[in-house]
């Protein structure tokens, strides 16, 4: 009997104890990013946006909610961004039981703000300058804490993502030096498409003009024809879309045998500079049908040759002086005879 009523009080003692016992952790929280993954901070807290989520549980089925806060840490290898450890908001989030609270845009706003957070690597003046990160992997942390004091309630929740410039336009068409067919009407495509489809801005959000200029000095490589304004804008295109342009009669006319620079620049239909190289492409260069006008050297037989009556005559010459490659060149041998 003795044993038996031993027994019962150990079980029930560790009843009691189970019962009281508090939960380590009583809230949950899952970061998540989504992609397009911007250099710009204030992406991750604008308006809508849902490229930084937390999402927050509370596990502790005893409490009837809780009023809390987060703390977010944003770091690289060279910059380091946290929320202030004692900043609270305004205004609390309040967690209840078992249900999932998704946290993003605006709701991030007040653990970014630039009075709210600490930041190491880079000067607030430069972040606030033009609002961009140095491009780089990053980690981003959330922890969620008690609103009235600073008490952890939860795990550390961290995933990383390479934030870099986005890649300017890769020329397609028309291809570096082709030779452009003269037609009646005009009619050149150019196409373009952006150079990392995976990590470049949201096509939806991203307009091209496309410049065109003829070069001044056929000596002068073409790409760099542009650099050294050795150039004449011929034409530039309203900011489209669009990653094609067909170039025709509404279009200005083109010289025959000329040669044609061009390059296509990418922009963020809300102005921001999130492409490298300003948005601009590498430069691309044609041909707009065969020159003309070039110049024969005669090489055999030199000036006031004279043949005698048995001697075999033989004519030969260099090609044109502005003959370019591919190009095939026909020749008519004509010989008059001088009074």
């Amino acid at each position: 009997m003795r044993n038996f009523t031993i027994i019962c009080l150990i079980l029930l003692f560790t009843g009691v104890q189970t019962g009281y016992t508090q939960i380590s952790t009583p809230v949950s929280v899952t970061t998540t990013l989504t992609p397009p993954f911007s250099t710009f901070l204030n992406d991750y807290y604008a308006l809508g946006s849902n490229q930084l989520t937390a999402t927050v549980v509370l596990n502790d089925l005893n409490e009837p909610s809780w009023d809390v806060r987060l703390k977010i840490t944003i770091e690289s290898n060279q910059v380091r961004i946290a929320t202030k450890p004692n900043f609270r908001p305004s205004s609390p989030i309040t967690i209840f039981p078992g249900a999932v609270e998704n946290i993003t845009g605006e709701s991030l706003e007040p653990y970014l703000n630039y009075n709210n957070i600490n930041i190491s690597g880079i000067s607030l003046a430069d972040l606030q300058k033009n609002g961009k990160l140095p491009q780089g992997f990053y980690t981003f942390c959330i922890e969620v804490y008690d609103y009235n004091s600073n008490r952890l309630l939860s795990n550390k929740s961290c995933t990383g993502a390479l934030l870099q410039l986005n890649g300017a336009p890769i020329i397609q068409t028309p291809s570096v030096g082709e030779v452009i067919p003269v037609i009646d009407p005009l009619n050149i495509p150019f196409q373009w498409q952006l150079s990392s489809p995976a990590f470049d801005a949201n096509p939806a959000n991203t307009e091209y003009q496309l410049t065109l200029y003829k070069i001044l000095d056929p000596d002068v490589n073409p790409k760099n024809a542009i650099a050294n304004n050795v150039i004449e804008k011929i034409y530039e295109s309203e900011f489209s879309p669009n990653t094609t342009l067909i170039y025709g009669l509404t279009q200005p006319s083109l010289e025959i045998g000329k040669k044609y620079a061009f390059r296509v620049q990418a922009r963020d239909v809300e102005g921001k500079d999130n492409f490298k190289n300003n948005g601009f492409s590498e430069a691309g260069w044609f041909h707009y049908g065969y020159p003309t006008g070039g110049n024969l050297t005669i090489q055999t037989p030199q000036n006031n040759k004279t043949f005698t009556k048995d001697e075999y005559k033989r004519f030969r010459w260099e090609g044109p002086d502005n003959k370019i490659d591919g190009q095939q060149v026909t020749y008519n041998l004509r010989i008059v005879e001088i009074n």
